[in-house]
């Protein structure tokens, strides 16, 4: 099943307005290097001591990941970016996050936003680098 997400760059994300729409769609903004450093965490934790090859199978993108939050270009860049989280979930069918999108498009304070959805083919792929 497809599903999707909305993503948004914003250097403010105090504003009551955009308070309110996450909550009427109970959903919140996640910073998107948060998320990163989160990802690397966890993996770091999880496989400590264990096999580099189950540890690169269950997480292809730690090394990517990785590189993005060690680069503090990258690291600027990646918090002023959010993504939207519904019900707790970064993913999500594509009539909530249509109602989301239409809803925070206009606003001010939002930079810019983007919708995506979970296709592979649809997204960055890792560079063979960190592969």
């Amino acid at each position: 099943m497809l599903l999707h997400q909305v993503r948004i760059n914003s250097n403010d994300i105090s504003s009551i307005i955009l308070k309110d729409i996450l909550e009427a769609c109970n959903a919140e903004l996640v910073c998107q290097y948060d998320a990163f450093f989160d990802y690397c965490v966890e993996a770091e934790n999880e496989f400590r001591g264990k096999l580099e090859t189950d540890f690169h199978e269950k997480y292809p993108l730690y090394k990517w990941t990785k590189a993005v939050i060690a680069d503090p270009d990258k690291t600027a860049k990646y918090r002023s970016n959010f993504t939207v989280y519904v019900d707790g979930e970064q993913l999500y069918p594509l009539e909530v996050a249509n109602t989301i999108y239409s809803r925070l498009e206009n606003l001010p304070f939002v930079d810019s936003i983007q919708m995506h959805d979970n296709n592979p083919d649809n997204n960055p792929q890792i560079p063979d680098e960190y592969k």
